[in-house]
């Protein structure tokens, strides 16, 4: 199994991370962290990692090319059969590997194991996430992903098999966003399952990068899940309604940042698209903000 931790400018959140693996790491488990150009001091909190673990994990350093090329690069220098990736300001529980081991060998038909995970807000409040089930339809597991904004993933809650990166890996173009195409071309091509069990914890603060805004993403981000050459053809229908839960989505955000003006026009360019989650309380009220406010 190869654990890949993109690290960039979270060097305060970096020993968490890579210690929450080695505390429970065997000979079998690959670790690699990839510093993404930070400018704080995360190569010196790795250095000194390193000499802590007796380097019982590799390092690698490039030019800031953003977490999708990251992950890619991850990928490509990885040798397990299996992929997970841990983002640098997140944890794996303290049996996190040994879930995912017995979940291998259980399901070794599985090309996506699909474990359950914490969300943690500032003041210690947690969350269970991951409790959508999946099915033995592709068509279904893939829709549930792509109309629901409750059916999420976390990234290291996900194991993956190999093969399943032969012909795709994250958009290098999609700054935000980046790992729904990966989650829903392998839901509409391969076969996933979940685990039942919670194995890594997730920092939800106010650094993250899914709280900056990029402008336009949303259909980029369409465009590249919606290819006819990565999807059936039954499948390609969902693009609107998927379409207008990101505008949503980008919508909340430009809210909570105060940009009434444009998180109105966004909310505008949503209702059409997938007016039954846009007329939902939780968008609609804000909606209501937003044009008062304007």
């Amino acid at each position: 199994m190869s654990i890949i931790i993109p690290a960039y400018n979270y060097a305060h959140y970096l020993p968490d991370a890579i210690n929450s693996i080695m505390d429970q790491a065997d000979s079998d488990i690959e670790i690699i962290v990839i510093n993404d150009g930070s400018t704080d001091n995360t190569d010196e909190v790795v250095q000194h990692l390193l000499n802590t673990h007796n380097h019982g994990f590799t390092y690698f350093k490039q030019k800031n090319q953003g977490l999708a090329a990251v992950r890619n690069r991850g990928i490509d220098l990885s040798k397990g059969e299996y992929i997970c990736f841990l983002d640098s300001d997140d944890t794996f529980m303290e049996n996190a590997i040994s879930i995912f081991r017995e979940a291998i060998t259980s399901n070794k038909a599985i090309d996506m194991l699909v474990a359950q995970y914490y969300s943690a807000y500032k003041g210690g409040k947690k969350k269970l996430r991951g409790l959508w089930e999946l099915t033995d339809s592709k068509e279904d597991n893939f829709k549930n992903y792509v109309l629901s904004a409750d059916n999420t993933f976390a990234c290291c809650s996900v194991l993956y098999k190999r093969h399943v990166f032969n012909n795709y890996q994250f958009p290098i173009q999609l700054r935000t966003y980046e790992d729904e195409p990966v989650y829903a071309y392998v839901l509409a091509n391969f076969s996933a399952m979940n685990i039942k069990k919670p194995v890594a914890i997730v920092r939800k603060h106010e650094e993250s990068l899914r709280h900056q805004i990029y402008h336009g993403l949303e259909v980029q981000a369409a465009d590249e899940i919606f290819n006819k050459d990565r999807l059936p053809e039954q499948l390609l229908g969902y693009k609107e309604a998927y379409l207008g839960l990101k505008h949503l989505d980008q919508f909340r955000t430009l809210f909570l940042s105060h940009d009434y003006s444009s998180a109105w026009a966004t909310y505008q360019k949503a209702f059409p698209l997938n007016k039954k989650a846009a007329l939902r309380p939780n968008y609609s009220r804000k909606a209501v903000k937003a044009w008062f406010r304007k």
